[in-house]
């Protein structure tokens, strides 16, 4: 049997920080564990207050050196991995923030998923 990829998109390992906001009050750290043009999946325990299709925003530090080199943005639940983390995929993005995406995911592509 051949392995066959659902995803329209390649998705590379990128291990950053990643805030989810789910409203102005109520923040969760996670890590990133892999990206994509139009989704991420995010490592994280508990996945407390969540469940698929919940709306979010994001904010993921690319360089950890430099506090201004963020992506941020909308995204939404596709998936939910207890114990593991939650699949997100971006929606509404401006154009800039998409820029950054695609170009973080092109330079990280080499040997890549």
């Amino acid at each position: 049997m051949q392995f066959q990829n659902r995803r329209s998109y390649n998705r590379v390992h990128f291990l950053r920080p990643i805030l989810i906001i789910i409203d102005p009050q109520v923040s969760i750290n996670g890590r990133l564990r892999d990206i994509s043009p139009k989704s991420a999946f995010v490592e994280m325990k508990y996945n407390v207050y969540l469940k698929n299709d919940d709306e979010l925003k994001f904010r993921i530090q690319i360089d950890p050196e430099n506090p201004d080199s963020v992506i941020s943005g909308d995204a939404r639940i596709s998936r939910i991995a207890p114990g593991e983390g939650l699949a997100i995929y971006f929606h509404n993005l401006p154009d800039e923030e998409t820029k950054k995406i695609e170009q973080l995911v092109a330079s990280n592509s080499a040997g890549q998923f």
